[in-house]
């Protein structure tokens, strides 16, 4: 998954939602949120989520979640179904997780990323080395990641590392008994996606009423760079199929 998210990572897609009742939400353990005190594990932030969606959005809403946001939202939409009317996933990693994990580069990153948390690298030191390491971002993205990777706590790390985080999740049932409208936004995986299109393809086989785009030269994160057509998909969608849907 990419590391580390919050929610100002994804102001680009806020901005292109007027006129939603918007809560953009820092998952426990990132941003500001507060730690949790058990485990990191998917099915702990899906109950999180659930939690929040029922005692604060209620329900029927209109989620929208980019990698571990898109992962929380496919488990949430398909073990509750009440909560969840549409639903946009943005590149969620789940083969990676599910199919040979142990081992694999992600795994093993995930070792690198919590030893430089627990070294305290200041945002200054971030920034360096984020553009070092692309480009291609803008000095506003290098520094949002910056401070996202400061306030990110190094136990999150935890159920990645040791390959528990995905345990318990039957993928396949889950999307069986998702009945949630869903558009499902890939990046390409020659360009840094992590969604092949073997995922793509099993979803559609799955879920009962879904909808995909794949993004060609857009990685993991889809907004980076500032392209239009994810942003114009995702809100033609919700336009479609929820905002249509509630004045029925």
């Amino acid at each position: 998954m990419d590391f580390p998210p919050r929610w100002q990572g994804h102001l680009a897609y806020i901005e292109n939602l007027p006129g939603w009742h918007i809560y953009a939400i820092d998952h426990a353990g990132h941003g500001l949120s507060g730690d949790r005190r058990g485990t990191y594990r998917l099915a702990d932030f899906a109950d999180d989520m659930a939690e929040f969606i029922e005692s604060v959005a209620g329900s029927s809403v209109a989620y929208f979640g980019a990698s571990l946001g898109a992962l929380v939202g496919m488990m949430v939409a398909g073990t509750r179904p009440n909560l969840i009317k549409t639903m946009v996933l943005g590149d969620a990693p789940w083969s990676l997780l599910t199919q040979n994990y142990m081992g694999s580069p992600l795994q093993q990153s995930r070792t690198a990323t919590k030893a430089h948390l627990e070294a305290g690298i200041s945002v200054e030191e971030e920034k360096k080395t984020i553009a070092a390491a692309d480009p291609s971002l803008t000095s506003a993205q290098v520094e949002s990641r910056a401070i996202s990777m400061s306030q990110l706590r190094p136990n999150t790390c935890d159920a990645l590392i040791d390959g528990s985080f995905a345990d318990g999740w039957d993928v396949d049932q889950t999307l069986k008994d998702t009945t949630t409208a869903t558009m499902i936004l890939q990046g390409d995986d020659q360009n840094g996606g992590f969604q092949p299109d073997s995922d793509v393809t099993r979803m559609a086989e799955l879920y009962a009423d879904s909808e995909a785009a794949k993004f060609y030269g857009l990685g993991h994160g889809l907004d980076y760079g500032v392209p239009a057509a994810p942003f114009d998909i995702a809100r033609g969608f919700l336009q479609r199929r929820h905002l249509d849907w509630q004045r029925c």
